[in-house]
């Protein structure tokens, strides 16, 4: 097993990313898992986030048709010196050379990992219904599986009917597609998908690419209770 190591950390389980391949599996598969980093740095990022102030999500966003039923809690006021931006800095220089040999990839943007999130999910809870993230989100999401058991599908529809199981145990990343992947539209690029059957806590981090930056916190800010928005 290689080890990349970034700042004296050894962060990530393999020197490189093969951009093409992961390119070409994302175009076919809407999204996939891979493993990415070792226990130590899924350790450290444990160790971290369980001093954080969690807060809980809405149970339901959205009405009629687009209804998403959710629950857990997340967390994304990072402190300045957080492991948790360290590593959004490693992985971007990481995905910033698998691209170069490909000119960046295809996307419709560079891909600027710009929003950083946690969503921890306890053990008996829903989860979150099939629904597809927000529009303003772009290129690919990545979510690392720091800890839990739990199902991540992704589907051709809302309603979940044929959903295909991602399985990503601790110390995975799932990427996804998002509006602006190369060959896709706005909507063929974000695919449905849902967390569920919830069986040991939960916590996934999320990285995205958020534009303009700082949208999603726009368009919560007037809420009692600020959320992750989904549609």
């Amino acid at each position: 097993m290689s080890v990349c190591y970034h700042a004296g950390m050894a962060w990530f389980t393999l020197e490189a990313i093969d951009g093409r391949r992961l390119l070409e599996r994302l175009a076919r598969e809407d999204a996939i898992a891979l493993p990415l980093i070792p226990e130590a740095a899924r350790a450290r990022l444990l160790a971290e986030q369980a001093g954080y102030a969690y807060l809980p999500s809405r149970e339901v966003v959205g009405s009629g048709p687009t209804l998403v039923r959710q629950q857990l809690d997340w967390f994304a006021d990072f402190p300045e010196g957080s492991a948790f931006t360290a590593f959004t800095t490693a992985f971007q220089a990481l995905w910033d050379a698998a691209m170069a040999p490909l000119n960046g990839g295809g996307f419709a943007t560079p891909l600027n990992l710009n929003e950083m999130m946690l969503n921890r999910y306890e053990v008996g809870s829903i989860g979150i219904t099939p629904h597809r993230d927000h529009i303003s989100y772009r290129n690919l999401v990545v979510l690392l599986v720091l800890e839990g058991e739990g199902l991540f599908r992704v589907a051709a529809a809302r309603s979940g009917q044929g959903a295909r199981a991602v399985p990503a145990p601790p110390g995975h990343a799932i990427f996804m597609r998002a509006p602006g992947f190369p060959g896709f539209g706005d909507d063929a690029g974000r695919p449905f998908h849902y967390v569920a059957e919830i069986t040991r806590r939960r916590t996934v981090f999320g990285l995205r690419q958020e534009e303009p930056p700082g949208a999603r916190a726009a368009r919560t800010a007037a809420r009692t209770r600020i959320v992750p928005e989904r549609s």
